[in-house]
């Protein structure tokens, strides 16, 4: 499996580098630009990677500078190919001129919303949600196939997971967490599918009403406090053993 850094990365280094003293917050430091690194790593499924790579290399740029493939293409093209292509690929560009706020506390937070794994590149267009959607159960199946042998789930698995609320993957989640506990994106992505879900002992919580009142926003968060990452992963472990076993 390979990893890569997404688009965002690159919006990032633009983005700081010729904001200068505009910016409404402080500058982050070397430490915050390289947990965002960190952050904005993606897993590069390795269904046809070459080809489908090769492919999206050669695509022209259409309307706000999407790739958008033919549908007759799109529709033609072998399942795992087509889902190399949607996780590598996300067609609808987004032009948010505004660039991802990085502080330099990002690493004591777990964020509620997650960012789009190649930022203003774009998000998925309507036919590649329609092939998530449509093949929920055989997604979520290639997604636990290429997370289960790495060290890593890539941003773009984890809009995946979101897209789909996928809560079959909770065990997959909590088990990759825990091997250094570092990627607090693991734990954005649980709160976020039990939210959706409404997991009531979650959305009851003193933690949900702070994180995900009237004032949410891309810029909410919860405190990455060892009680808060402890209780989520209870509150995760809970969730889908009510979900596996209803």
């Amino acid at each position: 499996m390979i990893f890569r850094q997404c688009a965002i990365v690159a919006a990032i280094s633009v983005f700081y580098a010729g904001a200068g003293a505009s910016l409404p917050q402080e500058r982050p430091n070397e430490q915050a630009l390289t947990f965002w690194a960190y952050r904005a790593v993606c897993t590069t499924p390795t269904y046809s990677y070459e080809k489908v790579h090769a492919m999206i290399k050669n695509m022209k740029e259409g309307d706000n500078d999407s790739r958008l493939l033919a549908a007759p293409k799109f529709r033609a093209m072998p399942f795992k190919e087509k889902f190399t292509y949607t996780m590598l690929n996300y067609e609808n560009s987004t032009q948010n001129c505004d660039g991802p706020m990085i502080t330099n506390k990002d690493r004591e937070r777990i964020y509620t919303h997650l960012p789009d794994a190649y930022g203003d590149a774009g998000r998925w267009s309507k036919q590649q949600e329609a092939f998530l959607h449509e093949n929920r159960t055989k997604v979520i199946g290639l997604l636990r196939q290429s997370i289960k042998p790495t060290s890593r789930v890539g941003l773009n698995f984890k809009n995946a997971i979101q897209e789909l609320d996928a809560w079959e993957l909770t065990p997959d989640l909590i088990a990759k967490y825990r091997r250094d506990q570092r990627d607090v994106d693991i734990l954005a992505t649980l709160v976020i599918v039990m939210r959706d879900l409404k997991f009531r002992p979650f959305i009851t919580s003193s933690v949900f009403k702070a994180s995900f009142g009237k004032d949410d926003s891309i810029k909410s968060f919860i405190p990455a406090t060892a009680t808060n990452r402890s209780r989520i992963l209870k509150w995760a472990s809970d969730f889908y053993r009510a979900k596996h076993g209803r």
